[in-house]
């Protein structure tokens, strides 16, 4: 009853519990039974808590990484609900555990991932940092060039679908108005190459009106700063000449498979690395 409820939603059982039905979300058998089970403890703050300081959402995305494809799916949905139900709890975790981003990074947007794991991932993504209620996270991401990096990539990819979710965060990064200077500079430095590619940039067939209308507003805006970078780096954040060697980014695929996205190579997106920054 609700009382037994009560009482166990106040125990020292809870990690154990959550650990454990955590440990078996993989299990064909019993997965989606586990699935249900874990969402239903989202919806309460102190098992969301309880459930972030073990770092068992950790463990999810590994599960969403590499389970096989129902239960994989049914983890994105665990996932997104532990990282929404209670946003005021998970952004601060957030906050304070930013390197819960780099394994998401690594297990849901890298090279390894397949399709479907990261246009999942990235809508993931996207569905927390455009919340405003972690505009403190999303401040915090837009700092990091290696993610920058990785969109980079992904706006380069052979899927269109792809394409249109990277740019989803992307355009966080181009509209910050605090950048970092290694993000300006990657920016700037790829300003010719970015610009064609949020050119070509185009919205999918079955997108509604309002999407649209949204998409075009954004990719106006981002066209906009990218058009306010300068064509030459500013002396302070150039290169220095004694260490002009430049970093190619392999992209996620090695073909584009796009025949707008054809004019534009991989080995036009270059960054220099991190030490070469003044």
């Amino acid at each position: 009853g609700r009382c037994v409820e009560e009482e166990w939603l106040a125990s020292d059982d809870r990690a154990n519990a959550l650990r454990t039905l955590v440990q078996s979300y993989a299990d064909l058998e019993c997965g989606f039974h586990i699935g249900c089970m874990l969402r239903a403890c989202a919806k309460h703050g102190s098992l969301v808590s309880v459930f972030l300081e073990k770092g068992l959402l950790t463990n999810v995305v590994e599960i969403a990484a590499s389970a096989p494809f129902d239960i994989a799916s049914d983890a994105f949905a665990t996932l997104t609900s532990f990282l929404t139900e209670h946003k005021a709890i998970t952004a601060e975790w957030l906050i304070k555990n930013p390197q819960f981003f780099d394994v998401f990074h690594a297990e849901l947007l890298s090279s390894k991932a397949n399709y479907v794991t990261q246009r999942q991932g990235l809508r993931l993504l996207s569905t927390v940092l455009l919340d405003c209620s972690f505009s403190p996270v999303m401040r915090v991401y837009v700092t990091r060039p290696e993610f920058l990096k990785r969109h980079m990539q992904l706006l380069l990819s052979k899927s269109a679908a792809l394409r249109l979710e990277s740019f989803q965060t992307f355009k966080l990064f181009v509209a910050n108005p605090a950048k970092p200077r290694m993000i300006f500079a990657y920016l700037a430095r790829n300003k010719t190459t970015l610009v064609k590619l949020m050119e070509l940039l185009e919205v999918t067939p079955t997108s509604s009106d309002h999407e649209i209308l949204g998409f075009t507003q954004d990719k106006r805006c981002v066209l906009r700063h990218l058009g306010n970078l300068p064509d030459e780096l500013p002396s302070k954040i150039k290169t220095r000449r004694s260490e002009s060697c430049t970093t190619t980014l392999s992209a996620a695929a090695s073909d584009t498979g796009s025949p707008g996205l054809s004019r534009v190579s991989h080995s036009e997106i270059t960054v220099a690395p991190a030490s070469e920054v003044a």
